[in-house]
């Protein structure tokens, strides 16, 4: 489940933290946080292509969210070896689980999420 996942950096984590386990073996001190690490993101000027890539980010954001929400379900159980080749090869079991939030601009990005799923399960 590592190759098609959108951010596998709460995977990694988690499969550090359980020493590649499922998660009744957690430990937080597997993985300490590096004080000096930084994120950079440029800033963007707004217009429509700007505009058009925000969305297809945040519609991402929501894939990611509805991944880490299958994976996070996998961790809790069998852990690392329940773990699918890709996600998307398990979305005929989860999507009918999934539902959009309310909010409206997560509702349309969760929808549009959803979709793409549908597409390529």
């Amino acid at each position: 489940m590592r190759e098609d996942l959108v951010g596998d950096d709460s995977l990694i984590g988690a499969m550090s933290k359980t020493d590649l386990r499922n998660e009744d073996h957690w430990d937080e001190m597997r993985v300490m946080p590096c004080e000096e690490a930084g994120f950079l993101c440029e800033p963007t000027q707004l217009s429509l292509t700007s505009l058009g890539g925000r969305s297809k980010r945040m519609i991402n954001y929501s894939v990611r969210n509805y991944q880490n929400r299958t994976v996070s379900e996998i961790m809790r159980g069998p852990g690392p070896v329940g773990l699918l080749r890709t996600v998307a090869g398990g979305y005929g079991r989860w999507l009918p689980r999934f539902a959009m939030r309310r909010h409206p601009l997560l509702w349309w990005v969760d929808r549009a999420a959803l979709r793409r799923m549908a597409a390529r399960s």
